[in-house]
């Protein structure tokens, strides 16, 4: 085997777990973003159950549906903005996108959702919560090198999947950065003439 295919080989396993490692970070992601939301609404219809009993409606399930397992939960005659259509009771609800955190102001609510995506961007990067800046910027440094995208050639599916590992890792390197270098703002407001 030449020392290109080696470390051609070599390279295609770091993505590769690299990949993996992501992967499962977005399920954690989307398993906790399932959890909360389900959380929220059993919340409000114990409210609205207590608000007025009479008001919640029993669901009749098909015999396909018992024999399928499918769940239906009973829908509030009241409309609200946070009930779902009828149609779509009992299917999964869709996950809120992650967003950025960029800074800790705000409501105790806030903090907990900045926190939560400081959490997954130190996950993305392989670090612990608390991590200091230094530990971020070498470990962002290694990663970066791995799933550099030149390494693969021109219009790959290899190339694309370091592409989209790439642009991950920087994303949260860039939400590290604005959180624990407190310089890093000022030099990126900076203008050379």
């Amino acid at each position: 085997m030449s020392l290109s295919r080696r470390i051609r080989n070599i390279a295609l396993s770091q993505i590769s777990a690299i990949q993996d490692r992501l992967n499962r970070i977005d399920a954690e992601a989307a398993l906790e973003a399932e959890r909360k939301i389900e959380q929220k609404r059993m919340e409000r219809d114990a409210r609205d159950e207590l608000d007025d009993p009479a008001a919640i409606k029993p669901v009749m399930r098909s015999p396909e549906d018992i024999a399928a397992g499918v769940v239906r939960q009973p829908a509030s005659s009241r409309p609200e903005s946070g009930n779902r259509p009828s149609a779509y009771i009992g299917q999964p609800p869709i996950s809120p996108a992650p967003s950025t955190p960029t800074a800790f102001g705000g409501s105790p609510a806030s903090q907990l959702d900045s926190a939560r995506q400081l959490h997954l961007h130190y996950k993305v990067l392989g670090l612990e919560d608390g991590a200091d800046f230094a530990s971020v910027q070498s470990t962002y440094n290694k990663l970066a090198s791995r799933c550099d995208p030149t390494r693969f050639a021109e219009g790959t599916e290899d190339r694309k999947m370091a592409e989209g590992i790439k642009k991950r890792v920087d994303a949260a390197y860039q939400a590290l950065r604005d959180v624990l270098d407190s310089t890093s703002g000022r030099f990126d407001k900076l203008e050379l003439e």
